[in-house]
């Protein structure tokens, strides 16, 4: 294996093993308090649990991708026992651009839930504001993280160089 691919593994250990667990678990807990937090109105409470649900699926859709697709491909990249030339390997720029999109959508939705957010009176949707503390420290540390770390291999490591000479990206890390 790669000097890199220990460093990769613990990322992605640290995102599977910790920070995904940590969200769903907010995201029981916020659906688990519904009922028991009064919020003004019912309008501003359905619209906050359509964009708490909007931000679940687009999660969910992003952890699956990365669990499916993303990280083995990623891993057998630094595996140098592996032959490169494997068809069945997908474009890890092609990848990580997919993963970029998912993390806008996911920003859009926490933008649109703190401007929400604000218009509450303190102290209501508390497991709320916990989320979108959740992702807005922990979520886009970790994912600047990752893509810098994509980024840097993309363009440096001899293991994705192979995979990938023609697919070079920019990220704005």
């Amino acid at each position: 294996m790669c000097q890199h691919g220990d460093s990769t593994k613990s990322i992605i250990a640290c995102l599977v093993q910790e920070l995904y667990p940590a969200i769903q678990h907010q995201f029981i807990l916020i659906s688990s308090a519904n009922d028991d937090e009064q919020i003004v109105s019912d309008v501003s409470r359905e619209s906050l649990f359509e964009l708490v649900n909007d931000l679940k699926n687009e999660f969910q859709s992003l952890t699956s991708y990365e669990n499916r697709l993303v990280f083995p491909s990623v891993l057998k990249a630094f595996d140098r026992k592996l032959e490169h030339t494997d068809t069945g390997t997908a474009n890890i720029a092609e990848l990580q651009q997919l993963t970029l999109g998912k993390e806008q959508k996911i920003a859009q939705i926490i933008s649109d839930l703190c401007h929400e957010i604000n218009e509450l009176p303190t102290g209501t949707a508390s497991e709320i504001h916990r989320l979108v503390d959740l992702f807005n420290n922990d979520f886009t540390g970790q994912r600047m993280k990752w893509n810098k770390m994509i980024h840097d291999r993309l363009n440096n490591c001899a293991c994705f160089i192979r995979m990938n000479d023609h697919n070079k990206i920019e990220i704005n890390a």
